[in-house]
């Protein structure tokens, strides 16, 4: 068998390089050990989270979030409203994927470069009795799309780049699912309509893919209800202003029941517009 003069050559080269990394190996060099940056933290850990403008350029200067004996996480500042938990979840991610492969530098000068220092977003991570599992100082974007940042752990010069920790924001409508009735269209049986802007009460009910008609009565055209569905389920709202019997309200201008494939009922009731516009519901 004849052996190419190269590929002797290649096999010579790759045994130098396996003989001299064994023999930097055996001189004691450091073993370089991956390690998570806030290993006490999990979504079972936490209690409070509490992420702080300190300059107070963001539109809220405070977002605080509280995990209830149930382990549902909601927003104290906001009636205690539920949070996404999807959003919950993405912040958790985000912590937890940093480690020590991701330090960028560790000078105090490269602070306002990366966005971490006065001005960067303020996040602590709150166990048990508030002793604290993760305290960072969050800076800019480290990417077009917004998916990553830059870091501080607070009492550290160590800057970070955290691969998936989107810079957070602090308004209530990034962590309140605020669409107001969180069910499809197609999921509706019958709708039953009532308010004090109608004269008397009438119930739709599906007859059919895409076939309404009133209870015992005519067909409907099924665009109008459709139209109605759309705009229901397409509702958003802008703020927590009162929960429960709190609202002030029980009947309103317009109150829709809506009946689901699985026998449960959502209701919503809307009152009339007040003095600059809006509608609450």
């Amino acid at each position: 068998m004849r052996i190419a003069r190269r590929n002797v050559g290649l096999a010579l080269a790759l045994a130098g390089l396996i003989a001299t990394q064994i023999a930097l190996d055996g001189t004691g060099g450091e073993e370089r050990v991956i390690g998570r940056l806030f290993p006490a933290i999990s979504s079972a850990s936490a209690r409070r989270i509490l992420i702080t403008d300190p300059e107070g350029i963001a539109p809220d200067d405070r977002l605080l979030l509280a995990r209830d004996a149930e382990g549902v996480w909601t927003l104290p500042d906001h009636l205690d409203y539920p949070a996404r938990e999807g959003a919950v979840q993405t912040l958790f991610t985000g912590l937890t994927s940093l480690t020590n492969l991701d330090l960028l530098a560790d000078e105090p000068q490269s602070h306002g470069r990366y966005g971490v220092g006065q001005r960067g977003l303020e996040i602590l991570v709150l166990g048990e009795g508030d002793a604290r599992l993760a305290g960072l100082v969050q800076g800019t974007g480290a990417d077009a799309a917004g998916r990553s940042s830059y870091v501080r752990p607070m009492g550290s010069d160590e800057v970070y780049r955290a691969p998936y920790l989107a810079r957070q924001r602090l308004e209530s409508a990034a962590w309140i699912d605020t669409r107001f009735l969180g069910f499809p269209s197609v999921t509706v049986q019958a709708i039953t309509v009532s308010g004090a802007e109608l004269d008397s009460e009438f119930r739709l009910v599906r007859d059919g893919v895409d076939r309404w008609r009133i209870e015992a009565g005519e067909v409907v055209p099924s665009r109008i209800v459709t139209e109605l569905l759309e705009r229901a389920t397409a509702l958003f709202f802008d703020e927590v202003v009162a929960r429960g019997t709190a609202a002030g309200f029980t009947t309103g201008a317009l109150e829709l029941a809506f009946e689901l494939t699985d026998e449960t009922e959502v209701r919503a009731v809307f009152a009339g517009p007040d003095a600059d516009g809006t509608h609450q519901a």
